[in-house]
């Protein structure tokens, strides 16, 4: 399965076929003219026959536990990835209140 949006791309399916659809869309990327950066990549649940796949075919891509996986910015497990996701925007949403109108901000 690929699925895409703008320019996220996440691939799953078995690691072969991870593999593959992850060359032919580099490959397609470049005939165009464009190019992915894979030190922004990142592959989830790799084994160590996957891993030795992936090297043998010249990839190596950042791992990140699923814990960890965020999708178009929304983690993707429940837990501390969450948490630090509401965090984060609480954060923003903080330093953007003093550019609100008093009465707004008490309605927030």
């Amino acid at each position: 399965m690929t699925l895409g949006y703008l320019d996220d791309v996440a691939i799953g399916d078995n690691a072969q076929t991870v593999l593959n659809d992850f060359l032919h869309i580099e490959k397609e990327a470049a005939a165009l003219g464009l190019r992915l950066k894979r030190g922004k990549c990142e592959v989830t649940g790799h084994t160590t026959e996957s891993r030795r796949l992936f090297l043998d075919a010249g990839v190596c891509l950042k791992e990140t536990e699923l814990t960890d996986l965020i999708l178009l910015g929304s983690p993707l497990m429940p837990g501390i990835s969450v948490d630090k996701a509401i965090s984060a925007k609480l954060k923003t949403l903080s330093r953007r209140l003093i550019f609100l109108p008093a009465y707004d901000s008490l309605f927030l």
